[in-house]
């Protein structure tokens, strides 16, 4: 994975003219725009003819406002696991502009998951073909409760059941890894996720940790919530988060290169397996969303 190309996605995602990607404004739907244009040049196919899915809701109080879930997707060659699809998933919303007129570019958060999101889509596209679909979605809203997440539990896509969804994984601040080791979140919800984890580090060369806590506010939790096993990649917390001081200059790309690499081996293994994995949420308590 060429650390420039990661880059570039960031550098788009990041600009002025993307308003820091707040849900409701005009920057935002560039986002979406530009991450559905990425998609169809990737060679993903759309879901139901359409890249952007798009819904109304209001928003603590607000008036309704529109939200668009970008989704794209690898077709599988297994008929029999049409209905079982691996969930590829990260949030493209962040926080936009203060009442001083500060920008919130949001490059690790979550510039940084988009563009991993993008290239792998990319790179699987043109030389793989998995047993079950893989679908790759850029949630909305996730900064606002976990919006485009929750919508796409419990409204999905038509044709598909969010209770078969087999796994799924979340790219959500992956942008800072700089030499540590990756960390895993909800790794508990599934017997394989340290093995699989385990095999890709020896297999890429990015070790990985599994962290005790699940972090509350990222969109894994909703597919946690719903019963589906899921796992947020995440590179490390900093001082710059959710601050205007959260820009592209301080991202570790080659980094987002080792973590593009892990995440290529996780989907290529999720994609091929057959067998369901052993879940591990059927009495676990719900995780309260921040």
């Amino acid at each position: 994975y060429l650390p420039e190309r990661l880059s570039r996605h960031v550098t788009e995602l990041t600009d002025d003219d993307m308003q820091g990607r707040e849900i409701g404004t005009s920057g935002i739907e560039k986002a979406a725009s530009y991450i559905a244009e990425q998609f169809r040049m990737a060679g993903l196919e759309p879901l139901n003819d359409k890249y952007q899915h798009k819904w109304g809701q209001s928003v603590l109080g607000s008036d309704e406002i529109m939200l668009s879930n970008v989704i794209g997707v690898i077709r599988g060659a297994n008929e029999g696991l049409d209905s079982r699809p691996v969930i590829i998933g990260a949030h493209y919303d962040h926080i936009g502009i203060d009442e001083n007129g500060t920008l919130y570019p949001g490059a690790d958060d979550n510039a940084s998951g988009i563009s991993i999101l993008i290239e792998v889509a990319a790179k699987l596209s043109r030389a793989y073909t998995p047993q079950r679909p893989i679908i790759f979605v850029a949630f909305s809203g996730e900064e606002s409760g976990m919006l485009g997440s929750q919508h796409f539990i419990e409204n999905p896509p038509e044709g598909l059941i969010s209770e078969d969804y087999f796994a799924m994984i979340n790219l959500d601040a992956v942008g800072r890894l700089e030499g540590k080791t990756l960390q895993i979140f909800g790794s508990e919800s599934a017997y394989e996720w340290p093995f699989i984890a385990q095999g890709i580090g020896f297999t890429v060369g990015v070790a990985s940790e599994f962290l005790a806590e699940t972090i509350p506010s990222g969109d894994h939790v909703s597919f946690l919530n719903a019963g589906i096993p899921a796992i947020h990649l995440f590179s490390g917390i900093h001082l710059d988060f959710h601050e205007p001081s959260d820009t592209a200059n301080k991202l570790d790309f080659a980094g987002m290169s080792d973590i593009s690499l892990w995440l290529e081996e996780a989907v290529a293994y999720l994609g091929d397996r057959t067998d369901p994995l052993r879940v591990n949420l059927e009495n676990a308590a719900k995780i309260e969303v921040q």
